[in-house]
């Protein structure tokens, strides 16, 4: 048996732009950072650690060997200063995202994190040799990281500070305010200091190239990054144009369906006088005709009807207040509405309902379940049985079954089946009347109430759709309804 499970959440192309500019990052934005910020570092922290060991395993071999003094003790300790650190970073994130995130409280966050981030990193250098190895290059991921996340005046801040803790560690080494240290023997360490220290050309060189460095790797990442944040302004004007045109458009649609439910609901019912001959008999052929136009109306009348529930769910005006429903008592009501459809194709509902408390608004809800009993019914094969079930879970939520003995649905077409006007061709042979906007009308409402919906089937057997509510008990339950509180 195939299955499809759907995502109980909209996707983010169908929820609102962000109000933030690029350039300026969102709050959203900034706490991703701080979590991202969070996540490498427990990475270093275990860099460090990895160290730690290795001293112990192989630094006594590389000592006697290579003269390479492995780092012992002090990663320990930044490890824990890091570890504990990282902590308290994490706990403020968790209260940012607990509630409505504030962007100058997540830029706080990271700035602290950063600083934090360049002493530590100045302690690295220190120890490992400041003028001995390339390790002060270890700087320019913060630079580039800055260059990334902030605008250039910020990164430039960032990068200053930088060439000030890399000048003042070489300096408060080469003057003895702190002992000199380097991961080189004694001997190769005093050389090497020696070697600057006769030669202040050397020592500017070396220093001030470093610093350059810092300097040019700030200029091309801020700009690339700028350039990067203008185009992204760029889609964003598009991006606000094309909403606007769109929701234009959908009301001008709205506008023009609603215009066209009169004249088909007139042609239906003329159409119906004709055929039951209030306006005289009618040939064999006048009646195949009649017939064909009947079921064509119908057909677009259908259409329309689901054309504008979609377009409403999706418009300012589709928002309700939601309430606590009984959702055995929403499909109970949807069987009845059910009922005469069910009867014309000689279906029958088996029915076992059970209370269980869900939170959503009525009239959408009803018209989810409505919409999968009709699919049930149509689908199903003449005299079959369409099984509906509601019970309350232990965790407090609701679940809904919908099951069928019908054609089913092939697993390649699950997937799709979704999507506006998508009808496979075993539906179409099956049911020509299908509009196919059904199941999409399901799945906006199910999405934005945060239901999950697994649908299984298998062809020639039937299908059977569950939908899961959220719980009510759930204290960060939200729907996706403005007017929610």
């Amino acid at each position: 048996m195939a299955h499809f499970e759907l995502s109980p959440s909209l996707p983010k192309d169908e929820l609102e732009p962000p109000a933030t500019l690029p350039g300026q990052i969102g709050s959203e934005v900034a706490v991703r950072s701080v979590l991202w910020f969070i996540t490498l570092r427990w990475i270093v922290v275990g860099v460090f650690l990895a160290v730690e060991i290795a001293a112990v395993v192989i630094g006594p071999g590389l000592r006697n060997r290579y003269g390479i003094e492995v780092p012992s003790r002090w990663p320990w300790i930044l490890a824990l200063v890091l570890g504990l650190a990282n902590l308290c970073f994490l706990i403020h994130a968790r209260k940012l995202t607990a509630c409505a995130p504030s962007r100058p409280s997540a830029y706080l966050n990271i700035w602290t994190q950063i600083v934090i981030d360049l002493f530590t990193l100045t302690i690295v250098v220190h120890y490992l040799g400041s003028l001995n190895t390339f390790i002060c290059f270890a700087y320019l991921f913060h630079t580039v990281l800055a260059c990334i996340f902030f605008p250039p005046r910020s990164s430039l801040a960032v990068t200053f500070m930088v060439c000030l803790l890399y000048i003042g560690c070489v300096g408060a080494e080469l003057t003895g305010i702190i002992p000199p240290a380097g991961i080189y023997a004694e001997q190769i360490n005093r050389a090497l200091r020696a070697h600057f220290l006769n030669s202040p050309l050397r020592l500017s060189l070396h220093v001030g190239s470093a610093v350059g460095i810092f300097l040019v790797v700030w200029y091309l990442a801020s700009n690339l990054s700028s350039a990067v944040r203008q185009r992204d302004r760029q889609l964003l004007v598009v991006n606000e144009r094309l909403l606007a045109a769109d929701r234009e458009r959908t009301q001008h649609m709205l506008h023009t369906t609603h215009e066209l439910k009169a004249p088909f609901a007139a042609i239906q019912s003329y159409v119906q006088l004709l055929m039951k001959g209030y306006c005289g008999p009618l040939t064999e052929d006048s009646r195949q005709v009649l017939a064909k136009i009947d079921a064509r109306s119908q057909r677009l009348s259908n259409q329309i009807r689901e054309m504008l529930q979609l377009a409403n769910l999706r418009s300012a005006a589709g928002v309700r207040p939601s309430e606590q429903l009984d959702v055995a008592q929403l499909l109970s009501r949807a069987v009845v509405a059910s009922q005469a459809q069910a009867q014309a194709r000689d279906i029958s509902f088996q029915s076992d309902l059970h209370e269980a408390t869900v939170r959503g608004v009525a009239d959408q809800l009803e018209m989810m379940l409505a919409n999968i009993l009709a699919n049930a019914v149509q689908y199903s094969h003449p005299a079959g049985t369409v099984t509906v079930s509601s019970r309350r879970l232990e965790d407090g939520s609701g679940r809904v079954q919908i099951t069928d003995r019908g054609i089913g649905i092939r697993e390649d077409a699950l997937p799709r089946i979704f999507q506006e006007y998508y009808r496979s061709k075993e539906a179409a042979q099956h049911n020509p009347m299908c509009t196919g906007l059904g199941l999409a009308i399901v799945k906006h409402i199910a999405q934005t109430h945060h239901i999950s919906l697994r649908v299984d089937s298998q062809i020639g057997q039937g299908t059977t759709f569950t939908l899961t509510f959220p719980s009510v008990k759930n204290p960060h339950f939200h729907t996706d309804n403005p007017t929610e509180h």
